[in-house]
């Protein structure tokens, strides 16, 4: 038989007698057992125009067997090639899977996060990151300055520890299965320790300690607010997380309501309250009101509390200023009269203050220029409540000279000797009868209470 590529086809693998068929194997059924071939008898040598002996002269030479044209089945051999070529895939797929499972094993993958502070947000620069294997092997890590950190780790299972100055500490596990090629981020976030703060409060004036003062401390850098309170010696202790913080101090309200406290992370902190004061100042000048003149210097001032109970007087400077020092006694009023020997009228104002607005500015204008030698302010007062007397009468020498106003003011100036003799008249009351004596170049400071009538 002829070679496949030829167009023939064995068909001995098709009748079970191939080449590698055993001797007495079966024939398939239906097919006549082959009659062993004879040898062949030596054939004679020809000579050069004779045919050969064994051939008919009348016949042709014998033909070839019969050709079988066209696609026929490939047989065994084709399709034991496919199963090789399958199996050659599937032994390549195996081989590239244990090779990649293998690299996974030995292939470090990058794992990292970023330490921040729990309360700001900020980065903790310079966080220690300490990564622990299962067989105890530890890799160490360094935040950055913006806290990032990271470190190049194998498969399995992972203890992590974050430390950094200041702050807590804290630790976490994380595992890298195989296969995997990363390890999702592992951010920390820190607890600032909190260091103790201690300090007294005391009078800035006097130094001494104030108790049951409030003090609010609030961290520029935001962490917590945090509060403390004195005790009767005037101390406090406090825990801040912060270093830098501004505060408040409030509680006794002869002192100031607040001030600015700077930690910057120091165990000490005392803190000085200046006691509140009241001020109450101004300007006295010539003219009125409508047109005011030069400044006066040498103005006599004199101070009344709200009950008209004379306090303090002062005399004005060259720029014709004024001022009064007081106490902080709460919200009050005071009333403040103004007088110049030399000048026709006298001026009254009332000047409010409080602890929120302890200033008061209250400016006086004292008319015209007079050539008097002897003046005085009086003030009618009821001596049991200490209120204003308005309208009582004022007689100088047996002359009425001026009914007092809604402040129980009035004034008078005379030229003549050093003192007066002086009644007072009022609806009401009893008169009262005085003498009062003149210094010269000053301004006289009277004061009457008049005793309900009756």
């Amino acid at each position: 038989m002829r070679d496949e590529d030829n167009g023939f086809v064995d068909l001995s693998d098709w009748l079970g007698q191939g080449p590698d068929q055993p001797e007495g194997a079966a024939v398939p059924e239906g097919t006549a057992e082959a009659e062993p071939e004879p040898e062949p008898e030596p054939a004679p040598v020809p000579t050069s125009d004779a045919k050969p002996a064994w051939v008919p002269e009348s016949e042709p030479a014998a033909k070839s067997a019969p050709q079988l044209q066209g696609s026929a089945p490939k047989g065994k051999g084709l399709d034991r090639r496919r199963v090789l070529a399958v199996i050659v895939g599937i032994v390549a797929l195996v081989t590239i899977a244990v090779a990649n499972y293998v690299s996974s094993l030995y292939t470090s993958v990058e794992v990292g996060g970023r330490v921040s502070d729990y309360d700001t947000g900020l980065a903790v620069m310079g966080a220690t990151v300490e990564v622990t294997a299962e067989d105890g092997q530890v890799v160490t890590a360094t935040a950055d300055r913006d806290g990032w950190w990271s470190v190049d780790v194998g498969r399995g299972d992972f203890e992590v520890s974050v430390s950094a100055d200041d702050y807590e500490g804290t630790e976490d596990s994380f595992t890298v299965p195989v296969g995997e090629h990363g390890a999702p981020a592992h951010d920390f976030e820190l607890h600032r320790q909190a260091h103790e703060v201690t300090g007294v409060v005391s009078n800035s004036s006097t130094g001494e300690p104030i108790a049951d003062i409030w003090i609010s401390f609030t961290s520029d850098e935001g962490y917590p607010d945090v509060d403390a309170q004195t005790g009767a010696d005037g101390t406090y202790s406090v825990n801040l997380q912060g270093e830098h913080y501004s505060g408040q101090a409030a509680g006794d309200d002869a002192y100031l309501a607040s001030i600015a406290i700077e930690v910057g992370g120091a165990d000490t902190c005392d803190i000085k309250m200046a006691p509140i004061r009241y001020l109450v100042q101004g300007t006295v000048r010539s003219g009125d009101y409508d047109q005011p003149g030069d400044v006066l210097a040498g103005a006599q001032v004199f101070l009344y509390d709200s009950n008209n109970a004379f306090l303090a007087e002062t005399t004005t400077g060259a720029d014709g200023a004024y001022s009064f020092d007081l106490p902080y006694v709460g919200s009050h009023d005071y009333l403040v009269v103004s007088s110049h020997v030399s000048y026709t009228y006298f001026d009254s104002s009332w000047a409010s203050v409080d602890r929120d607005d302890a200033v008061a500015n209250e400016d006086l204008c004292l008319g015209e220029l007079a050539e008097t030698t002897h003046k005085a302010i009086l003030m009618a007062t009821d001596a049991s409540t200490g209120q204003a007397i308005e309208g009582a009468s004022v007689s100088v020498n047996g002359e009425f000279i001026l009914a007092t106003n809604s402040k129980g003011l009035m004034g008078w100036w005379h030229s003549g000797s050093s003192s007066s003799s002086v009644r007072i008249t009022a609806d009401g009351y009893q008169a009262q009868e005085m003498t009062v004596a003149f210094e010269s170049g000053k301004v006289g400071h009277v004061e009457v209470a008049l005793q309900p009538a009756g």
